[in-house]
């Protein structure tokens, strides 16, 4: 430590020794600075050009000192110069030639003199591209006449000098409306075939416009020249085959032709009506409107280069028309409708459509559009027999054309039948349905029954169908019609009920009892909750629960409740009166059953639970009776710990009978309101020494303490659910766990229900859960932890530096022996 020390305060002499000045020489020197360009522009455009440049002048004798520029370069030509001895600043203007894909380049000499020394700087800027068109360029089109559809040559040359592959040239000819990029094929060289289409746009002149375009870093020039051609062009021509004799709606065909491929207008007058004609065949048909006779038909046609013209006769002949009748239905029930479609066509318009229906006492007629129609007819509710119906069409020309048909009435089925509005589970109810060919269907919430004859059917209410709204629906038919008929229900639940049997009428500590309960409903699956003390067993209708009885239980408290499948609940208890005494003296038992649905009781209290089903392992929590003052009794005997074994073959287990040391826990009261105070009380005895933790609903550890002696924690829950209290210790050479669940009420501690169970609890009105050690390993709390807990609780504190004066005074030496090395290298 001193050899450190001592190196340190070399060092700090060292740092603080004296350093001799620089000493300045005499005369002048000049050094271009480093905020000069370093070169000349890549590129440029013939004609004026500045550089500006500073520099740094060193000399003992500024006012006598004399400053002095050369310029030297290629394709440049100096127009002046200036310099600043003051500002330490100058430029040079400079002329770049016309030189088209030449470079100019440029170099600037400074110097200073005084007292007979001088001293230089040059600084060459480099050479730029001189971006520019060559005058003697030429453009041309091939060939220079055309028809509308051609194919034509843009071609542009002469322009060697800047085809050099610098930057980039660019060579476009714009015709009309669109700009063409032309292609190189040589050095200065350019040409692009162009497909052209002057359709529509009359013959004559079209003109070109060329342009060239060079690019180099960020300059350009450009230049255009303009050329021209001729289009060529002819007018349309019509043709037609018009027969002699036509029908309505027979097709003449017109074709009218253009060689330019121009859009040709056009006009034909037969019929005494007016078509438009369109370059290429155009269809014509024969009007339907017009009567039979001689017509004549004339047509012009024209485009942007001229026009055409054409005349022909022709006769038109009339063609009888068609009618034809179709009904939705050919029988039908009295006061039912009939649909009655008729369907009527011809060559010509303005057709004539009529129909009739007719019977005994009947008759009714309808004029129908010139394509038909539908009409739907009543048949009268005291007609029965045969109706005849009749269509007929009368054309343009007089002809005329029928069509007719029968319908036979009859009865449609009845439906009969008495279904109550409110229904229960099993009910039958039939349903008479009369008719002759009758056919449909029963259908009813989820089963549905085919009718195929006129007969009674029976419908029952199925028992696996929760109660609520339904409906039964019958749909009968045959050949003169269909009815339904509708019965809304309401499917009444009947409650449950529930038994519970015991296998023994008494019980002592430490015996196996067998408890049985049955719930009979008017539905199947009723589900039922069995708790017995702490422990909660699920069945399915009925089922058997074995429970062992603790050794510090004084009474059995049985409880079944049953749910429907509606939500139903029955509830019935039995209270067995646990014997600790050798007497023979009857057990008392005390049996309440009620009926009720589901509901939330906020003032139950109700202790921590294990669950299991039938067949399953059952985690029993034993419930012990005993107020705030007598906190230090302990069971002598270990209760099974609350975890569930998943490898056991039986429900239960007996109590170890070691008499070595333990650990009690109770959780007072052990159905706590939310935002009330409990009282957890850890009592080891025999000298063991373990750990305690306390988790609530969200399986977040609240607590997490040592207990090496009788321990009280007060708790505030604010939270409903279940709570756990959790332990591990050593005895015997053994790591031992043991866990204890009680449940939060979630209930309002303003109102008076509230009050009165704190008040209950103030005065040991509570029952405590209590649970001993148990001798079973399970995997909710490692090993690991509570073999550390046992290892170090008797560790010894041995005496070391404190570690911020070690840290310090290693960080000390480092930096000393980095400062060292730095000055000796």
């Amino acid at each position: 430590m001193m050899r450190a020390i001592s190196v340190v305060i070399l060092l700090l002499v060292v740092l603080f020794l004296p350093w001799s000045p620089r000493v300045e020489g005499s005369g002048c020197s000049i050094r271009f600075t480093g905020s000069n360009p370093s070169s000349m522009p890549q590129a440029t455009n013939p004609g004026d050009f500045i550089v500006k440049f500073w520099f740094d002048l060193t000399t003992s004798d500024p006012s006598n000192t004399d400053l002095s520029v050369d310029v030297k370069g290629n394709n440049i030509e100096l127009i002046s110069e200036s310099i600043s001895k003051s500002s330490k600043s100058g430029s040079v203007y400079i002329w770049i030639r016309e030189s088209p894909g030449e470079y100019a380049d440029l170099s600037i000499t400074i110097t200073c003199q005084v007292n007979g020394y001088s001293d230089s700087d040059t600084i060459n800027l480099g050479r730029s591209y001189i971006v520019a068109i060559p005058r003697s360029w030429s453009a041309s089109i091939s060939p220079s006449i055309i028809s509308k559809r051609d194919r034509i040559a843009l071609e542009v040359s002469g322009l060697g000098s800047i085809d050099d592959g610098i930057g980039s040239l660019t060579v476009s000819a714009k015709l009309g409306s669109h700009t063409y990029s032309l292609d190189r094929i040589s050095r200065g060289s350019f040409r692009k075939y162009v497909s052209v289409n002057f359709i529509d746009q009359p013959a004559g002149s079209k003109s070109v416009t060329f342009s060239v375009y060079k690019y180099y870093s960020g300059v350009s020039a450009t230049d255009s020249k303009t050329r021209s051609f001729t289009v060529m062009g002819s007018p349309p021509k019509i043709n037609a085959n018009v027969p002699s004799q036509v029908h309505r709606s027979d097709s003449m065909k017109f074709t009218v032709s253009e060689s330019d491929g121009d859009s040709v207008s056009g006009s034909l007058s037969a019929f005494g009506k007016k078509y438009s004609l369109v370059k290429g065949d155009n269809i014509v048909k024969v009007p339907r409107d017009v009567t039979a006779g001689h017509y004549t038909l004339n047509a012009v046609v024209k485009d942007v280069d001229g026009s055409s013209n054409g005349i022909w006769d022709t006769e038109i002949v009339n063609i009888p028309p068609e009618v034809t009748l179709s009904l939705d239905k050919e029988k039908a029930a009295p006061g039912q409708s009939v649909k009655i479609s008729v369907s009527a066509q011809d060559d010509s318009t303005r057709l004539k459509v009529s129909l009739s229906v007719s019977g005994s006492g009947i008759h009714r007629e309808w004029n129908l559009s010139e394509s038909g129609g539908t009409i739907s007819y009543r048949i009268p509710d005291d007609f029965e027999g045969n109706l005849s119906v009749k269509a007929e069409a009368i054309d343009i020309d007089g002809a005329t054309a029928y069509s007719d048909a029968q319908i036979e009435v009859g009865s449609p089925p009845t439906i009969e039948g008495d279904i109550p509005s409110t229904v229960h589970r099993g009910d039958e109810y039939t349903i008479k349905i009369k008719g002759k060919g009758v056919s449909g269907s029963i259908s009813y919430m989820d089963k549905e029954i085919d009718v195929r004859r006129e007969g009674s059917y029976t419908i029952e209410i199925p028992s696996y169908v929760k109660a609520g709204k339904y409906e039964v629906k019958v749909v009968a038919k045959n050949d003169f019609g269909g009815v339904s008929k509708i019965w809304n229900i309401l499917l009444e639940n009947k409650p449950p009920k529930v038994d519970i049997s015991l296998d023994r009428k008494e019980v002592k500590p430490g015996d196996d009892i067998s408890v049985h309960v049955r719930a009979s409903d008017d539905s199947p699956g009723v589900e039922i909750t069995l708790s017995i003390n702490n422990s909660v067993y699920h069945f399915k209708d009925e089922g058997t629960a074995q429970y062992s009885v603790p050794l510090d239980a004084s009474r059995l408290d049985i409880v079944a409740d049953a749910v429907d499948i509606d939500g139903a609940k029955a509830s019935t208890s039995r209270t067995v009166i646990v014997h600790r005494q050798t007497s023979t003296t009857t057990t008392t038992t005390s049996t309440t059953s009620t009926t009720t649905y589901i509901t939330n009781n906020p003032t139950q209290t109700s202790t921590s639970t294990g669950k299991a089903d039938t067949g399953g392992t059952v985690s029993e929590q034993p419930q012990k009776t005993e107020d705030l003052n007598n906190l230090t009794s302990t069971s002598t005997k270990e209760q099974p710990t609350p975890y569930k074994n998943k490898t056991s073959s039986k429900i239960g287990s007996k109590l170890p009978t070691h008499t070595e040391g333990r650990l009690s826990v109770r959780v007072i009261p052990s159905n706590p309101l939310v935002g009330q105070n409990v009282a957890v009380i850890a009592v080891p005895s025999g000298g063991v020494k373990g750990r305690l933790w306390i988790l609530n609903p969200s399986r977040e550890i609240v607590k997490d303490l040592p207990i090496t002696r009788r321990k009280v924690i007060q708790l505030l829950v604010d939270a409903a659910g279940n709570w756990s209290v959790r332990w591990v210790y050593r005895s015997d050479g053994n790591v031992k766990f043991g866990q204890l669940d009680f449940e939060v009420l979630g209930v309002n501690p303003e109102n008076e229900t509230y009050m009165h169970h704190f008040q209950r609890m103030e005065e040991g009105g509570y029952s405590t859960s209590t649970i001993s050690n148990s001798q079973r390993t399970v995997g909710e709390i490692k090993r690991f932890s509570a073999r550390c807990m046992v290892y170090t609780q008797n560790r010894k504190e041995r005496g070391n530096i404190a570690p911020d004066a070690t840290m310090m005074l290693i960080a000390i030496m480092l930096l000393a022996y980095l400062i060292i090395r730095r000055r000796l290298s």
